[in-house]
């Protein structure tokens, strides 16, 4: 845009960058003083051999200064006795397992010169069939962490292995035999080595509090078993799912594709049941088809043949008018009178 009621005596015209420009704004000038102080100037005059000499001394200086800051030296030298099975640039391969709050994932693992480096299912345990989740995959950077736990500490303060050995040794001895009094919290765990030594210590310690808790906890799900088909004999019992024969699912609130227990099992089966042959004889109604309610997108979400986002506070309402409309009896009062949800589960309630 150009300005023709002003005019510079070098172009004759003066172009205006924006409206603060053009009606010459005093704050505007303001920022262009702080935006470009005059020290910035402080290069006109200077020619470029003497910009290029001032530029080499600095490189020259910068040079001697990083000449202290080396990269660490490795002495590498050759095993006096070469351990069995190591062999420079062929792999090692280990059977592993990665344990979780309700079951664990075998795993192979293989190593380079006795690091591990890659991990991969194994092939040999049917359920899986060689598959991991995103857990068991990321593992493995745990074994490089550098801000990984090494030493033991109490609050903010490292304790020495010598100074482990005593708190250890002067609890044994305080509440050896009765272990009333003493409380330990962990995280769920499948290892039968934690179970046994667990059982060690209860049996020392009868009086012992023995607490789990998990941030991401799945114990719902046995809750629920537990009130629609009793407990058994003081066991804790969980749903174990046949996704290769289900025709029609019905999901709420629930990503067993991802994240779950067992969720990798689940996963396999439900892609068995929906393969179709492409062929003449191909009968589309053999495929599977998922229904999915839930309050944020999942795995299993994007999965659906037909999905229905609802509030979390909804999810019990759809289960118990579904519920009603196959016929079963619910202690949740009222009915859903959304139009949109209505349209949902009227049809799914036909489909099952």
């Amino acid at each position: 845009m150009t300005d023709h009621n002003q005019a510079s005596p070098s172009s004759g015209r003066r172009y205006w960058r924006s409206l603060d420009d053009h009606v010459a704004d005093p704050a505007f000038k303001s920022f262009v003083r702080k935006e470009f102080p005059g020290g910035s100037e402080q290069l006109d005059g200077v020619n470029r051999r003497h910009f290029v000499k001032i530029m080499a001394a600095s490189f020259a200086l910068a040079g001697v200064g990083l000449s202290g800051c080396r990269r660490p030296e490795y002495e590498i030298l050759p095993y006096a006795k070469q351990p069995e099975r190591i062999i420079p640039g062929l792999p090692v391969y280990y059977s592993s397992s990665f344990a979780g709050p309700k079951g664990a994932i075998p795993l192979v693992v293989e190593t380079q010169q006795a690091r591990p480096t890659k991990i991969e299912g194994n092939e040999n345990y049917a359920p899986t069939g060689g598959a991991t989740d995103v857990f068991a995959q990321a593992s493995i950077l745990d074994l490089y962490d550098p801000d990984r736990m090494t030493q033991s500490a109490s609050g903010a303060e490292i304790k020495t292995q010598a100074q482990v050995r005593e708190i250890v040794a002067k609890i044994a001895s305080t509440y050896a035999g009765k272990g009333s009094g003493l409380a330990i919290l962990a995280e769920p765990s499948t290892s039968p080595a934690r179970a046994r030594l667990r059982a060690q210590l209860e049996a020392a310690c009868p009086g012992i509090l023995w607490a789990e808790h998990d941030a991401a906890s799945y114990t719902f799900a046995e809750s629920a078993a537990e009130k629609t088909f009793g407990a058994s004999s003081g066991v804790a019992i969980r749903p174990n799912y046949n996704f290769a024969k289900a025709r029609r699912i019905l999901s709420l609130d629930g990503d067993f594709l991802h994240g779950e227990p067992d969720s990798i099992r689940y996963a396999r089966d439900f892609a068995k049941a929906r393969r179709v042959l492409h062929s003449k004889d191909a009968n589309l109604e053999k495929m599977n088809r998922l229904y999915v309610a839930e309050a944020s997108y999942s795995t299993t979400g994007g999965m659906a043949d037909h999905r229905l986002r609802v509030s979390p506070s909804q999810v019990n309402a759809v289960a118990a008018q579904i519920a009603r409309g196959l016929g079963v009896k619910t202690g949740v009062a009222g009915e859903i009178e959304d139009e949109q949800m209505l349209k949902w589960i009227t049809p799914l309630v036909a489909d099952l």
